[in-house]
């Protein structure tokens, strides 16, 4: 029986006058400690991810300028992923790099798109006897 007072005293003088605990004991309603995070975490749809995604379709995009309206459709997405990246606080290199490389693709993309087409229908034209 004595021990019993003796613990029920223990934690008693483990919080002060406040009721918040004191440096060094024992709360038994704490929150257990956290696992440390890997990375940037964020999952999938992370502002570091959508920017590196960003980048990379800016470099794809790029590569892809030449095949007809495919360096379009992943520069515009290339613009977008960067653009919710920045919105989402991320300050990264890739962020501007996936940006700048989506903007200048889009813009050789869609000249090669209009030359292409305005070649395809002067060919036809030619070819059916028009001009």
């Amino acid at each position: 029986m004595n021990n019993n007072n003796n613990m029920y005293n223990n934690y008693n003088n483990s919080y002060n006058n406040n009721g918040a605990p004191q440096q060094g004991g024992f709360d038994p309603w704490a929150q257990p400690p956290q696992p440390p995070q890997r990375g940037r975490g964020g999952g999938l749809f992370s502002p570091h991810n959508m920017a590196l995604v960003s980048f990379i379709l800016g470099i794809l995009s790029l590569v892809l300028a030449w095949v007809y309206g495919i360096g379009v459709v992943t520069s515009i997405i290339g613009i977008v992923l960067a653009d919710k990246a920045k919105k989402g606080g991320e300050t990264d290199g890739f962020v501007k790099a996936g940006m700048t490389l989506s903007i200048i693709a889009l813009c050789i993309s869609t000249l090669l798109l209009v030359g292409e087409v305005a070649c395809g229908g002067c060919l036809g034209c030619l070819a059916l006897g028009l001009l």
